[in-house]
């Protein structure tokens, strides 16, 4: 379900203070709500979902997949 926007509007400031800002795409999903019922998936287009909606947005929030890279300098 959609969020009020007032209440978004304060939690976009609280996480944006804590040093996590609400990505953009996340403040989309929680002012519209889902657009999209994948229950239908195998029947309408011959393909099953992998993964829930729920699903990526926690690994989203996990970043488990982001490798960080070791930055070199240069010694003199």
């Amino acid at each position: 379900l959609p969020m009020p926007s007032p209440a978004l509007g304060a939690a976009r400031l609280v996480t944006a203070l804590a040093g996590s800002p609400l990505p953009d795409h996340i403040f989309e999903l929680l002012v519209r709500g889902r657009t999209a019922d994948g229950g239908r998936c195998l029947e309408a287009l011959g393909v099953t979902p992998h993964r829930t909606t729920l699903d990526v947005v926690s690994e989203m929030y996990r970043w488990e997949s982001v490798t960080y890279l070791a930055v070199e300098r240069d010694v003199a």
